[in-house]
Order: structure tokens, then sequence, then C-alpha cells
């Protein structure tokens, strides 16, 4: 397959993870092949250097070579979604290795690619496959938890309103706390127009992706 039958990505922001220079410079090569003119690439020689990243950083694509001497790959992995549980994670091995790649992807990895005779085409399309892995997960989460999450915001502000009605209705002789519990009422009346104004929009959702996956 020619590179350019593959259709060109947007702009890409990548954090590189690799301890290995040699490796590092292969797969740094095979990104910039690609996207020289829409990458946004970040190396980091450690596990540490890499979280620290994350801790200030947007990416869209991790790519992680061989863990450290004494590092788990999996133990890696795993320390990658808890920080950036959205982001894609592409690992790559030094030589083709089944137990190696059966572990990364177990431990949460969205694909595996061998460094060493990989070509930039194939490269280019383990990208594609862990973006689009990494992006649907995220939507199923998000589809799944969303409506969740509004039924408890709701039955939370319920509570909240409820009990401000109370402490409002005890507060004749105290000026200062009834005009404290007010505040309170108000932004709780607030909160509930605010949900009220998002849960048409998450019912919309949850049946456009019933029609969807029914279809």
């Amino acid at each position: 397959m020619s590179s350019s039958s593959l259709q060109p990505l947007r702009h890409i922001s990548v954090l590189l993870v690799d301890p290995d220079r040699d490796f590092a410079r292969k797969a740094q090569a095979l990104l910039f092949s690609h996207f020289s003119d829409s990458l946004d690439l970040a190396l980091a020689g450690s596990l540490h250097d890499g979280l620290t990243h994350l801790c200030t950083h947007q990416v869209r694509l991790i790519v992680l070579g061989p863990a450290s001497p004494g590092q788990r790959m999996s133990d890696t992995i795993r320390a990658l979604r808890l920080a950036a549980p959205n982001k894609g994670i592409l690992v790559y091995s030094a030589t083709p290795d089944e137990p190696f790649r059966l572990d990364a992807l177990r431990a949460g990895a969205h694909e595996v690619a061998c460094i060493s005779d990989v070509s930039p085409d194939t490269f280019r399309l383990a990208i594609e496959r862990t973006l689009a892995r990494s992006w649907q997960q995220t939507t199923d989460a998000t589809v799944s938890t969303t409506p969740q999450l509004i039924h408890d915001l709701n039955n939370a502000v319920t509570a909240i309103n409820g009990f401000a009605d109370i402490l409002f209705s005890r507060a004749h002789s105290d000026t200062q706390s009834r005009a404290c519990v007010e505040q309170i009422r108000n932004a709780g009346a607030r909160a509930a127009d605010l949900l009220n104004t998002v849960t048409p929009s998450v019912s919309r959702q949850e049946t456009d992706t019933y029609t969807a996956r029914a279809a």
C-alpha cells in the first residue's frame, strides 16, 4: 500500500516515551515522515518524565517503546492509562514477540507494532487503528456514564434544594442565616435549571446511539 492511498490526519499531539535513544529516533522518524507539518511531538526518556508531561499538556496519542530495565511493560501501560484514560496508546517492541503483544493489549494498549521491521505505511496504519479504538472507547464510556451522571446530579440537587427550603423556613429570627440559606436556594434553583437544559440532549444522545447500534 502506498502512503498516498492513506487519508491525511489532522494536527496531532504525540508523546513518545522510550528510554532507548536508537528506537526513539526510529519512531520519531516514522512519525515525522507522515506528520511533518501537523505533528506536535514531545519526547520522554522515562515513565516519570512522560507522566510529568501529561500533567501539564494535552496529547492525543502516546507512543510507547520497550519498558525501562526492571519495569514491566504492562505496569507502564496501566500507569499511563490511569493518567490519561482517553488517550490512544501505541506500543512498539524491539522484535516480533506475540507474548509481548498480548501482554500489552491485556494491559490496555490499543495497538502493538514491531519497530525493527515496520514500514512507514504499516506504522501509519497502526496509528490509525490506535486512534480509532481509543475514540470508540471514549465515545462508549461517555454515552454509558452521562445519563447516570445526570440522574445522580438530579438526586443531589433535589436533596440540596429540599433541605435548603427546610432551613429557610426555620431562619426567620436570624437575618444573617436567612440570607445565607437564600443564597443556597438560589444556587440550587440555577443548578436545577441547568440540569433541565442538559437532560433533553442526553435523551437524544441515548436514542441516537441505540439507533446506530441497532442498524
